[in-house]
């Protein structure tokens, strides 16, 4: 007897297995998250990450929907951070990896079920993000880290940010996601048009009532227009030349040498930065010699190094004046990184306030720029310098993270920062919340910027 045609057809199109489809949907959705995570100019494709991870919880129930989206923010963690520095530190590697899927797992979950409602849909997203952010990101010694901070590394994200706080931009950015997945399955794009209205009002009242508060209490005496001219030095030595200067002294001493020698190629300026992990061989001949250069140029100098002090090891910022043969600071990094400087440093817990030329000069050095408790003082400051090595991002995206981070906490205090980093990016963030970036990560440079504190017209 002769088969239909029609048979024969629906035979030869053999379906996809459900685990086949599961796991598409999940290594798709880690490809778009570390995607916009590389690149932080598409970031928004993050959007339809998000949008794949919530048609599994739809189509194949909670529980899988758990395990699918477990994989995918496991694969799309190892993607962005795997290099030979997290490699040899698989105890670090590991934490993250859990921290990641601990965080953002639930955080999938939570927007799933609360996009499936009609009411309040977007006004409930908005409070659990602002929520969740707060929790994870003030406890201490974790990395407080999201996929969607390199938005702030978009060209119009330093404009929007004058209008609409980081944390209510970010808040705004996953509601828009739940928006976008509870129209499609109800159609009620009038209601849900209305709420977002309602959170951009919202957000741009609180943050127009916030700045005077905020600048108020964080800048000094400054009334007009304020220009610092800022010099730095980047080397971009790498993970495996700091290895050596663990291992052979010389090595050590010979960075230092280079970056003391990187002095002479820095053009006149104010305030002259030599990054975290220039002096790492703990000799205190160091300061003496910076000491000297910086009254022979007329100039302030804030260098990281190593010290041995009070019976610790301490990894510093110290600011040397024109004006003095000692230096007048020294701030001890107060958040260490786990694992890598917590067995064999010890956290700083002395005022972190320096003065340049009037200026109240806030330091933090690479980790410290993770915590919002970071950017505060209890005396008024008018900038912030933090000083940083990056060479566990080498070879991946997590430098660009870093700095996302610093440029989210600086909009958000509305505080003027310089960061300069050994081998990462080394950027300003004016007074009027723009980013300039002056060095790209891993570019050996020595240069001047000029740094808009505040700006009064």
């Amino acid at each position: 007897m002769e088969r239909p045609a029609e048979a024969i057809q629906r035979e030869a199109a053999l379906p996809v297995p459900e685990p086949m489809k599961l796991l598409l949907l999940s290594c798709s959705a880690s490809v778009l998250i570390a995607l916009s995570h590389n690149f932080p100019a598409v970031n928004l494709v993050f959007i339809f990450a998000y949008l794949l991870l919530f048609s599994v919880f739809q189509h194949w129930g909670l529980a899988k929907g758990l395990i699918m989206t477990t994989i995918a923010i496991t694969a799309a963690t190892i993607a962005v951070v795997v290099n030979p520095f997290f490699l040899s530190q698989p105890l670090l590697f590991l934490l993250l990896i859990l921290f990641m899927v601990a965080v953002f797992v639930p955080e999938v979950l939570v927007l799933y079920l609360l996009s499936s409602k009609w009411n309040f849909t977007l006004v409930a997203v908005f409070l659990f993000v602002l929520a969740w952010r707060l929790l994870f990101c003030l406890v201490p010694g974790i990395f407080p880290f999201w996929w969607s901070a390199p938005f702030q590394l978009i060209p119009l994200a330093g404009a929007v940010s004058q209008w609409i706080l980081p944390p209510f931009i970010e808040a705004i950015f996953l509601s828009l996601v739940s928006g976008i997945y509870c129209g499609l399955q109800h159609g009620c794009w009038r209601r849900l048009s209305v709420q977002l209205g309602i959170l951009l009002l919202l957000s741009v009242g609180i943050t127009h009532l916030s700045n005077g508060s905020l600048s108020d209490k964080k800048t000094s005496e400054l009334t007009s227009n304020s220009i610092v001219s800022i010099g730095f030095s980047q080397l971009a030595y790498s993970a495996e030349d700091y290895g050596y200067a663990e291992k052979y002294l010389g090595f050590a001493k010979q960075i230092a040498q280079d970056y003391q020698s990187s002095v002479q190629d820095i053009p006149s300026c104010r305030l002259l930065i030599l990054p975290e992990s220039s002096f790492v061989d703990y000799d205190p001949v160091h300061q003496e010699v910076l000491s000297q250069i910086a009254q022979i140029r007329n100039c302030y100098i804030l260098a990281g190094m190593l010290l041995e002090d009070d019976g610790g090891r301490y990894n510093c910022a110290i600011l040397f004046p024109p004006s003095s043969k000692i230096p007048v600071v020294r701030y001890r990094k107060q958040n260490l990184v786990p694992i890598v400087e917590g067995g064999t440093l010890t956290s700083g817990t002395r005022e972190k306030v320096m003065l340049v030329d009037g200026l109240r000069i806030l330091p933090l050095i690479c980790f410290d720029t993770m915590y919002p408790s970071s950017y505060q003082s209890r005396e008024s400051v008018d900038l912030a310098v933090s000083i940083s090595s990056d060479v566990f991002a080498e070879g991946t995206s997590l430098s660009r993270c870093h700095q996302a981070y610093s440029v989210f906490y600086a909009r958000t205090f509305r505080l003027p920062l310089v960061q300069v980093t050994q081998n990462g990016a080394t950027f300003c963030i004016h007074g009027d919340g723009n980013l300039e970036e002056v060095a790209a990560p891993y570019q050996k440079i020595q240069d001047v910027t000029e740094l808009l504190i505040r700006d009064t017209k």
